[in-house]
C-alpha cells in the first residue's frame, strides 16, 4: 500500500521495496523518487540524475560499494551522501531525502532535501 499526503511524504511497506533493486515511485506524476534497499538500509533520492536528468532507477546498483551508476553518461553516485564519484562527468551530487522506518512502513520525507541518510 503506497500513499502520498499534502506534505509530500511517500509511504511504502518494507515488503514493497525489493532488496538490491532500485525502484522509482512517482508523486502525482510530477516527481520521481529513487528508492534503494540494501539489507536493512534504505536510501531515497531524486530519481533524476543531476548530470542530464536520466532516471537513476534505471541505473546499475553496486550493493557492495553502495553506489548507483546512471546509464546515460556513466555518472556514479554514493547512496549514503549523494556525492558524485565521477567528477569528470559531473560534480553535482544527488538530492537525498530523509527516510524513516516505522515498523513495517517506510516514510520518505520529500518536502525537505536531507543530507546523508540510511535506516
Amino acid at each position: 500500500m503506497t500513499g502520498v499526503n499534502e506534505e509530500e511524504v511517500l509511504e511504502l511497506l518494507i515488503s514493497e521495496i525489493p532488496d538490491r533493486m532500485p525502484i522509482r515511485r512517482e508523486i502525482e506524476g510530477l516527481r520521481g523518487v529513487l528508492i534503494v534497499r540494501i539489507g536493512d538500509e534504505i536510501y531515497a533520492a531524486d530519481d533524476e540524475c543531476p548530470h542530464e536528468g536520466c532516471f537513476l532507477s534505471d541505473g546499475y546498483l553496486d550493493a557492495e560499494d553502495k553506489t548507483i551508476t546512471c546509464t546515460c553518461h556513466w555518472s556514479t553516485f554514493r547512496l549514503s551522501d549523494g556525492v558524485s564519484l565521477t567528477p569528470d562527468v559531473t560534480t553535482n551530487p544527488m538530492k537525498l531525502y530523509k527516510v524513516e522506518r516505522r515498523g513495517e512502513r517506510v516514510v520518505i520525507l520529500i518536502s525537505s532535501p536531507f543530507q546523508p541518510t540510511s535506516v
